[in-house]
């Protein structure tokens, strides 16, 4: 049975454009459905919803954790394409990415302990039922400010690749041109404010290129000529 390591590059390519769409649409969902049940400003009403949509919530959690999974099938992936390029910038690229997906793993505990803050039995009776409410909305606003960090370092990835995918000459360096455009998006995340002012493009923008590079990863593959011509050159330069 053939092993993921000696698949040939262009099928790897693949794999990671695949695995990033599965991030993506698992990470979108879990999103999209979790922020569904928040209220802006409303600690009482957002307390109802998670509470009257507990299940639902969770998978909502449950999808979050699915995606940074696959986000680290996409990391090795893309490693294993774009070392034949520069074996550092690729490391460099990957710590990035490895980064955002902790963060994004990590920013899940808010949930949880929204969740538990809010339950009948909760430890924390001591506390009124509004405190309580309060001390959730905070923790889910703390969970999108996580989200936002875990942003910045996508952003510093992007840019990465970028970079390699412009010096590979597998892909058309308009998709690198594309890479780098949408980390730069990302890292409007730096000042919340920003990004902010900018929504909802600092998230449509850099998500649609994302996609489509990804797409273009999963239906086009890469150049398998270059991508010989680099293996070739690659091993002439190793003692």
């Amino acid at each position: 049975m053939q092993t993921i390591c000696s698949l040939p590059v262009s099928t790897k390519a693949r794999l990671a454009g695949l695995f990033f769409l599965l991030y993506a649409a698992t990470g979108g969902v879990g999103y999209g459905v979790s922020q569904s049940l928040i209220i802006s400003g409303d600690a009482a009403a957002t307390a109802g919803n998670i509470l009257a949509n507990e299940r639902t919530f969770r998978l909502a959690i449950a999808a979050n954790l699915l995606s940074a999974a696959c986000y680290l099938v996409v990391a090795a992936l893309l490693y294993d394409v774009f070392k034949l390029v520069d074996r550092t910038v690729a490391r460099l690229a990957i710590f990035f990415l490895m980064i955002s997906c902790a963060i994004g793993a990590f920013d899940s505990l808010f949930q949880y302990a929204a969740l538990d803050v809010l339950q009948p039995n909760s430890y924390l009776g001591a506390f009124d039922i509004p405190q309580r409410q309060a001390l959730a909305h905070l923790l889910l606003k703390q969970n999108v400010r996580a989200l936002d960090m875990g942003l910045i370092f996508f952003g510093f990835m992007w840019i990465v690749l970028g970079h390699l995918i412009i010096r590979s000459r597998f892909l058309p360096r308009i998709v690198g041109v594309i890479a780098v455009f949408d980390g730069l998006w990302y890292l409007t995340h730096l000042y919340r404010p920003l990004a902010a002012a900018l929504l909802p493009y600092t998230m449509m923008v850099p998500a649609v290129g994302g996609i489509g590079i990804m797409l273009w990863l999963t239906i086009k593959g890469v150049d398998t000529r270059r991508v010989n011509e680099l293996s070739q050159s690659s091993l002439a330069g190793r003692p």
